[in-house]
């Protein structure tokens, strides 16, 4: 990794007053058993902040995924009523032409009755 400077974010200016790299302790040129404790101190903040930051991403991120899934079940039910609908209004259509001409038959056949009554009388 790089140097890790300390940005002011309001004014965008450096504020640190010395970039510090940071290395593992074994991986260090040189390495004679201790750390170099000062570069540890000032780089886990560092990292701890970044680390928010990506915790942050992932949450929003699966807070996103949910509410799309969320979403596509609510249309996915808004769907599937308006598809019921839809087969209840044709089934009603068919049902309704069926029930008016059963009405229009018996209507005939109960003025065919009344007719047979008038001229018997």
């Amino acid at each position: 990794m790089g140097p890790i400077e300390e940005i002011d974010p309001r004014s965008g200016e450096d504020t640190s007053t010395h970039p510090t790299t940071f290395h593992s302790c074994q991986s260090s040129p040189g390495y004679d058993g201790g750390c170099d404790l000062p570069a540890l101190y000032n780089t886990v903040p560092q990292l701890l902040k970044r680390s928010k930051r990506f915790v942050g991403l992932i949450i929003a991120t699966i807070l996103g995924l949910a509410s799309v899934a969320t979403t596509a079940a609510v249309a996915g039910v808004a769907l599937q009523q308006g598809i019921q609908t839809a087969d209840v209004a044709a089934e009603w259509y068919t049902d309704a032409h069926t029930l008016w001409d059963q009405q229009r038959n018996l209507d005939s056949q109960h003025m065919d009755i009344e007719n047979l009554q008038h001229t018997v009388k």
